[in-house]
């Protein structure tokens, strides 16, 4: 009995070494891909995007998409610099459109506008550089594959209307049903969960933490973001109607009337031309002898500034105001 003991133990102990020896070489076999994932993200980024560069033709028509988000700076992440396709920054945007002002080897811009996350601020800048790029003789096309889903869409004809010509996919919408501004409030939920909420306001106006002490929107907030809404509406139909050859009036009939189908939103001149994105693009392609480029590939493209220069800093802001440093740190591209 003694020896069978004996037996199974030392069994068990070589059972384990070998169970220990295993762990250990899947360990380091783990820790070695992790490293080379790492060297190769790495190296990644201290060559340029996919490690080329486009160049650019000399007659180039630059492509962008709105639709996809632009923050305000880029954050300073090893995700966001591993990531093969780098989120671009809305300062990187506006860089390329003033650069594509000077440059003779861009022809036009040819953009994609339908579901966007810009904010107001943002497409009231980007209208301000599509006209000062048209003023210098250059055209600027936009084409949408819908403004908006069953509405919704009057921020991105605002931003479209500043355009050349606006291009609407057949079978869509043109959803200018005007604008709205939502406020939740989840003071029934605090209730429930037993929190009292507890806030100072000095006035009646200041309604920054009304979401949590109300349960419904008060009077005085709802006069407060009526009386912006109008504004904004009112400043963006100016504008958009400015911007088409349209009456103010005749305008705001048709965000009544609205979402319009593809054939009454050109019927009633909201848009210019009815066609597919492709067949758009191609027919730009053979109007100006030129080839599309990326917006993105070139601003990879772009020289820096000669040192002898002059410089401009550019502050970026972007989240909350608060006391003491910043809890995330961001860089400059360029």
């Amino acid at each position: 009995m003694r020896n069978m003991s004996f037996d199974i133990f030392a069994l068990r102990k070589k059972t384990a070494i070998r169970i220990l020896l295993k762990s250990l070489i899947w360990a380091f076999a783990l820790f070695g891909i992790l490293f080379i994932l790492l060297l190769t993200a790495i190296l990644g980024m201290l060559s340029p995007r996919n490690g080329s560069v486009v160049s650019v033709p000399e007659k180039a028509i630059l492509q962008i998409d709105f639709d996809q988000k632009f923050d305000e700076i880029r954050p300073d992440s090893l995700l966001e610099e591993i990531n093969s396709v780098p989120q671009a920054s809305f300062y990187d945007l506006s860089l390329v459109i003033s650069a594509a002002v000077l440059d003779n080897r861009i022809e036009a811009i040819a953009a994609k506008v339908g579901n966007s996350e810009l904010s107001l601020a943002q497409i009231q800048e980007l209208r301000n550089l599509i006209k000062m790029f048209r003023d210098s003789g250059k055209k600027a096309y936009v084409f949408s594959n819908g403004f908006g889903s069953f509405g919704g869409g009057m921020s991105e004809y605002y931003l479209a209307s500043v355009f050349d010509e606006i291009i609407l996919q057949p079978g869509t919408e043109t959803g200018i049903t005007g604008i709205s501004i939502e406020m939740p409030f989840i003071r029934k939920l605090l209730d429930k969960a037993g929190i009292e909420p507890e806030f100072y306001a000095r006035h009646e106006y200041k309604n920054a933490f009304a979401s949590f002490t109300d349960e419904k929107m008060p009077e005085v907030l709802r006069e407060e973001l009526g009386k912006l809404g109008e504004n904004l509406f009112e400043q963006i139909v100016r504008e958009t109607a400015k911007a088409r050859g349209f009456r103010a009036d005749r305008l705001k009939r048709l965000i009544n009337q609205a979402p319009l189908d593809a054939k009454e939103s050109l019927k009633e001149r909201l848009v210019d031309k009815l066609e597919y994105q492709e067949n758009m693009l191609a027919a730009l392609e053979k109007e100006y002898s030129a080839q599309r480029i990326d917006w993105l590939d070139y601003f990879y493209s772009l020289k820096p500034s000669p040192k002898t220069a002059p410089v401009v800093a550019v502050l970026a802001v972007s989240g909350e105001i608060a006391d003491g440093p910043s809890a995330v740190s961001y860089t400059h591209l360029r």
